[in-house]
């Protein structure tokens, strides 16, 4: 008799994490069978994320303004969340339930608010909650915002250890202007 032998791995405390509210507990099965997830613009405005597995292909739509489709943040941001789509109850060996797809929704459009062409792509980090958590961690920064089911605003940490600039949390809408200097002045590819 086979037993899974797969224990789910925790990461670190993250800046969000501090409270312990927001768990990314990083646990993946075996990626060898995960294909590259893509992203098609299927009609005007209408982006379409694919993830597959094996047999499995799990779909999401997202509609975008025609002009933030031709960002070119915007398919490595959404390939990075196809994986995210794949995953099943139960994911973290703690019984966290499936990513819930309007946190991707949520994320991509808060990106939308303050990327730049440029900007650095996040990395996609799913919570304990079935949301997602954005990641940067770059240049001496830590910038992170989370999505949660029940928090689809996002609230976000940043802490610079470079530049000594200060340090906040909060929601999203609250430190737009913020994240929009960040992304135009620090965090540029």
């Amino acid at each position: 008799m086979a037993t899974n032998t797969m224990a789910p791995i925790c990461s670190p405390e993250t800046l969000t994490d501090r409270r312990r509210d927001i768990t990314t507990d990083k646990a993946y099965e075996d990626a060898s069978a995960l294909a590259a997830p893509e992203v098609m613009a299927e009609e005007s405005g209408r982006v379409t994320l694919v993830a597959h597995a094996g047999n499995v292909i799990k779909t999401m739509d997202l509609y975008v303004s025609n002009a933030l489709a031709t960002w070119p943040w915007l398919e490595p941001a959404l390939k990075r969340a196809g994986p995210l789509l794949l995953l099943p109850t139960g994911w973290n060996g703690d019984g966290a339930p499936m990513i819930d797809r309007a946190s991707i929704r949520a994320a991509v459009a808060a990106l939308a608010q303050f990327m730049k062409a440029g900007s650095s792509i996040p990395q996609w980090t799913p919570t304990n909650k079935g949301g997602v958590q954005l990641d940067w961690h770059e240049r001496g920064m830590d910038l992170e915002i989370a999505f949660e089911p029940d928090d689809l605003a996002g609230y976000a940490v940043f802490e610079d250890r470079q530049r000594n600039l200060p340090a906040w949390d909060g929601p999203v809408d609250v430190h737009l202007m913020q994240l929009r200097a960040i992304f135009e002045r620090l965090l540029v590819g």
